[in-house]
């Protein structure tokens, strides 16, 4: 029902092409809002790294001292950042009414698996006490690699990309 309601939505007319493209908003919408959760995720972790490597000592320094983990933390903040400023340049496009199934699609593929690595670092960050539900960024891991599934897994969302970069040939 819904490839034939692609397929009439695509250039028909009528109910079924406005319910089409009102259910295609809804999924961009929410897309945009699962990126924006991914972020969230991914920033408070980054947060939580940035106290835990201030709090941990090592060789009577704080680990934050240590030019690896400096710079591991730097790219962390700087993805969530980025990633931030994707979802809501996708938003003001929603808001402005446009088309923008492939621009939610990349928001939300990008965000989703942005956080399961920063989260993924953070739990590194954090060595063994990451695993440990002492702190929180275990947690931020299980629930960001979720966002990866919902409102469309990551391959789903590349199919969606990949089938507005490049339209199949009718021999597919």
């Amino acid at each position: 029902m819904v490839a034939d309601l692609g397929r009439r939505g695509a250039g028909g007319e009528g109910k079924d092409a406005d319910a089409f493209r009102a259910v295609e908003q809804d999924l961009n919408v929410a897309r945009v809002h699962t990126a924006a959760r991914a972020v969230g995720l991914a920033r408070a972790a980054v947060e939580e790294c940035l106290l835990y490597l201030q709090e941990r000592h090592q060789f009577d320094h704080p680990i934050g001292d240590f030019q690896a983990l400096r710079f591991m933390a730097a790219e962390m903040a700087a993805r969530v950042d980025q990633a931030r400023a994707f979802y809501q340049q996708v938003a003001h496009l929603i808001d402005l009414g446009r088309p923008c199934e492939r621009e939610a699609a990349m928001a939300k593929l990008l965000a989703t698996e942005m956080a399961v690595e920063v989260t993924g670092q953070a739990m590194q960050l954090h060595g063994g006490n990451g695993y440990t539900t002492e702190h929180r960024v275990e947690r931020y891991w299980r629930d960001a690699r979720l966002t990866t599934v919902f409102e469309g897994t990551s391959q789903i969302q590349q199919k969606i990309i990949s089938d507005r970069l490049l339209p199949r040939s009718p021999l597919c």
